[in-house]
C-alpha cells in the first residue's frame, strides 16, 4: 500500500521535472547539436528517478514518511524544478547575451536549488535506490577513509565556506568568466562546480541547525561565522562590480534596453543584495534557534543511510 502510494504522489511529480524544461529554448539547442543541454536534462531525470525509487523503498520498509519526509521529497522536487528551469529555461538564454541575468542564473542556482536539494536529504534516499547488495556497499564506500575525510572537510563549516568563496570568486575573475562565457564546456563546468560548492556549504549550513541534530557552542559559533563571512565577501565582491567605473567583462555589450556598464551594475547588485540578505537571516536564526535552545552536544559531521 505504501509503495503505491509512494509511486502515485511521486510518479507525476517527476514527469513534471521531465517536461518542464521542454521548452523552445531547449528544443533549439537539441536541434542545434548543442549537447550540453541533453546532458542536464539527463541528470535531472536520473537524480529525481533515483529519489523516487529511494523513497519509495524506503517508506516500504520502514513506514511513510520516515527518514525522508513528504516535505523533504517536495523541497527536493522544487529544487530539480529550479535547476531545470535555470538552466534551461528562458533565463538561460537571457544569459548568453546579458551579465545581470547571468548573475541571477548563479544566484538561483547557488541560493535556491542548492538549499532547496540539501533540505530534501537526497543521500538518504539515494542510499535506499540500489539494492540491499548494493545499499551494503554504498554503505562500505561511504565509511571509507578515502572518502568520508575529504567529505568530512568538504561539508565542515571552515571547509565548504573556503570551498564556496574560493569557487565563486575564481569563477568571477574576468579573464576566467570570459573564457567561460565563450567556451560551452567550460561554461558547463563553471555551472557544475558552483552547484556543488553551494551544495556542500548549505549541507555544513544545515547539519548544525539545532532543530535538526544539535551542536556544541562553538560549532554553532564557527558556523554563523562563516555565514558572516561568506556575506562580507561576496557583499564586498556585489559591490565592487555595483561600483565599478567601467565594464570588467568582455563578453556582454551595450543591449537596446542598457549600457553594459548599467547591466555589470545590476548584476552586482543582484550578488549584493538577495544573497547578503539571505546570510545574515541565516546567521541571526542559527544564532537565535542556540540560545532559544541553550546549546547541546552531538554535532553532525557525516552522511549516514538514514541521514
Amino acid at each position: 500500500m505504501v509503495h503505491c502510494s509512494v509511486r502515485r504522489v511521486i510518479a507525476p511529480l517527476s514527469l513534471f521535472v521531465a517536461a518542464s524544461p521542454c521548452d523552445a529554448h531547449v528544443a533549439w539547442s537539441l536541434q542545434s547539436g548543442d549537447g550540453s543541454d541533453t546532458w542536464i536534462i539527463a541528470a535531472i531525470l536520473a537524480t529525481t528517478i533515483l529519489y523516487a525509487v529511494g523513497v519509495s523503498r524506503l517508506w516500504r520498509a520502514s513506514g511513510w514518511g520516515r527518514g525522508v519526509r513528504v516535505r523533504h521529497a517536495v523541497a527536493f522536487l522544487c529544487g530539480e524544478l529550479v535547476l531545470a528551469a535555470t538552466l534551461l529555461g528562458t533565463l538561460d538564454a537571457w544569459a548568453d547575451r546579458s551579465f545581470a541575468a547571468h548573475m541571477a542564473q548563479h544566484e538561483a542556482l547557488m541560493l535556491i536549488a542548492a538549499p532547496l536539494l540539501v533540505q530534501g536529504r537526497p543521500l538518504a534516499a539515494w542510499t535506499w535506490a540500489p539494492t540491499r547488495g548494493g545499499r551494503d556497499r554504498a554503505r562500505r564506500m561511504i565509511a571509507s577513509p578515502g572518502l568520508r575525510r575529504p567529505w568530512r572537510w568538504a561539508t565542515a563549516a571552515l571547509g565548504a565556506t573556503t570551498l564556496q568563496l574560493v569557487a565563486l570568486l575564481g569563477w568571477h575573475i574576468p579573464a576566467v568568466f570570459d573564457y567561460a562565457a565563450a567556451h560551452p564546456a567550460v561554461h558547463a563546468l563553471q555551472h557544475a562546480t558552483l552547484l556543488s560548492a553551494a551544495l556542500c556549504f548549505w549541507w555544513a549550513m544545515r547539519s548544525p541547525m539545532p532543530m535538526q541534530s544539535g551542536m556544541t557552542w562553538s560549532t554553532a559559533g564557527v558556523a554563523i561565522a562563516c555565514l558572516f563571512i561568506t556575506m562580507i565577501v561576496t557583499g564586498g565582491f556585489g559591490a565592487l562590480l555595483t561600483f565599478a567605473g567601467h565594464p570588467l567583462y568582455r563578453g556582454y555589450g551595450d543591449s537596446a534596453t542598457m549600457s553594459a556598464l548599467e547591466d555589470q551594475q545590476l548584476g552586482g547588485l543582484l550578488m549584493w543584495v538577495p544573497g547578503g540578505t539571505l546570510f545574515l537571516i541565516m546567521a541571526l536564526a542559527q544564532g537565535r534557534l542556540l540560545l532559544d535552545r541553550g546549546g547541546v552536544t552531538r554535532p553532525v559531521d557525516a552522511p549516514t543511510s538514514a541521514q
